[in-house]
């Protein structure tokens, strides 16, 4: 009975490890987070680069000067903005919290480096930025060459087949199909009245690929072939199958008029 009082009034002994706290600092998952849209962001321009190489290689035309080659810039454009944002915003949210917590929650080194790289970033693809102010009207354009094209061949069906005559055939399309004068100017052309100069040798039963209508400089019912191009490196035309893009003269071989002989 004593031994058993004695053994009740020692102090236990506690030989169980004492509790294990987590030392590691606490890191702001929104700071922590902001990195890979960042990393995303400085992609984005690589991303460019190698669909303009495929763009290329397919044989189509460079990014930027197309209806397709400026759908890809615009989306391009359009996800690097978004990436950047959501970076910048997530390492502000960290900051806040960071700077609250009177620097106990970690992460403001991630936080800053992903500001900086978005500000950087944004700096380098000005360029790129600024080239998509004219996307609205390389649409433009698009859209009034289809519509041109669109008004020749309803010309041609009421004339057997054929365009109308090179020295009217701004006034015989406005009379005729009832275009309204503004799509003959091009959206990039601020004189007018018309920009654009008819291939005389092309009618409706011309190969697709053969010219109809090409980028000159202002007048009203230009028309003639390669000399309509002037200096220029390179125009937009319109082929005989609809198809709108830009010509390059020193680089791609153009059909003016079918040989006689073939």
């Amino acid at each position: 009975m004593s031994e058993a009082m004695t053994q009740q009034s020692q102090p236990p002994t506690d030989d169980s490890p004492p509790p294990t706290h987590d030392s590691r600092p606490r890191i702001s998952r929104a700071a922590k987070w902001s990195i890979y849209p960042a990393i995303g962001a400085w992609l984005m321009p690589g991303v460019l680069t190698l669909l303009g190489v495929l763009c290329d290689w397919l044989g189509l035309d460079s990014a930027g000067e197309t209806e397709f080659g400026a759908a890809i810039v615009f989306a391009w454009v359009v996800m690097w903005a978004v990436l950047s944002m959501v970076a910048a915003l997530l390492a502000l949210i960290g900051m806040v919290r960071i700077i609250a917590s009177r620097l106990v929650v970690k992460g403001l080194k991630e936080a800053v480096v992903s500001l900086i790289a978005v500000a950087l970033l944004a700096i380098l693809v000005l360029p790129a930025v600024k080239m998509t102010r004219g996307l609205g009207k390389a649409w433009r354009l698009n859209a009034n060459l289809r519509q041109l094209h669109g008004a020749l061949r309803l010309y041609a069906a009421g004339f057997d087949g054929r365009y109308p005559t090179p020295e009217k055939w701004c006034d015989l399309l406005i009379e005729h199909a009832h275009i309204p004068p503004e799509i003959l100017r091009s959206p990039f052309d601020k004189a007018g009245p018309c920009s654009y100069g008819l291939n005389p040798h092309a009618d409706a039963n011309s190969p697709d690929n053969m010219i109809v209508l090409i980028e000159t400089d202002a007048g009203w019912n230009q028309h003639g072939t390669r000399e309509l191009a002037g200096v220029r490196e390179s125009a937009w035309i319109l082929e005989n199958g609809g198809r709108v893009h830009c010509y390059y003269l020193k680089r791609k071989s153009a059909i003016w008029e079918v040989d006689p002989n073939e």
